[in-house]
């Protein structure tokens, strides 16, 4: 862990003017290598886009390991919608920078499974299904590790009946979010040295 806390604080102390993306959940993003298998995820509330949808799952399994802050990960059961829980609306949609849904909503419940605080040293799993929502504390950095199916373009999202969806398509990070998020993650690490 120290050696990649090193490696890690390295990139924030000097970030690559290029290759950062600003993802809509508030979180800025870089690829750690062409087959952007590895990625590394600066988490800033204040780079999040205004009453986003955050239910969601994704096309891939992951792991992902808090380096510095901490991670709140909420898993959901997708249930009958006439239960006693919450009801959403749940939409296909088309990842990656020309998001967009590619199904008509269908009524669902979600039911919460599981709350995981995931503090530094820990790391979480879970499968390319697994609905879920995370919130996080500013500055806080994680390293996700990305396991590859054969459809990497479609999820699910959910957001409560009666609202839209909000996506967080990522698009290219300025100069400034770049400086901004990596200031905070710089600022969460040295409080935990």
């Amino acid at each position: 862990m120290n050696d990649l806390r090193a490696l890690i604080r390295f990139i924030l102390e000097n970030p690559p003017a290029a290759g950062w993306s600003v993802q809509g959940f508030g979180m800025l993003r870089l690829y750690l290598g062409s087959d952007r298998v590895y990625r590394l995820h600066i988490w800033d509330d204040r780079l999040r886009v205004p009453e986003v949808t955050t239910i969601h799952d994704h096309p891939w399994d992951l792991e992902s390991q808090v380096i510095c802050g901490a991670i709140e990960n909420t898993r959901f059961a997708v249930v009958d919608p006439s239960g006693v829980y919450p009801r959403f609306r749940q939409q296909k949609i088309l990842c990656g920078e020309n998001a967009h849904t590619i199904s008509e909503p269908i009524l669902v419940g979600l039911r919460s499974q599981s709350g995981e605080r995931i503090l530094p040293g820990q790391s979480y799993s879970q499968f390319r299904d697994e609905v879920h929502s995370t919130a996080y504390a500013r500055g806080t950095v994680t390293l996700v590790r990305r396991t590859f199916h054969a459809d990497r373009d479609h999820a699910r999202v959910f957001y409560p009946a009666g609202e839209r969806w909000v996506d967080a398509a990522p698009r290219e990070a300025t100069v400034d979010e770049i400086q901004l998020g990596t200031k905070a993650a710089l600022e969460t690490m040295n409080r935990s040295d």
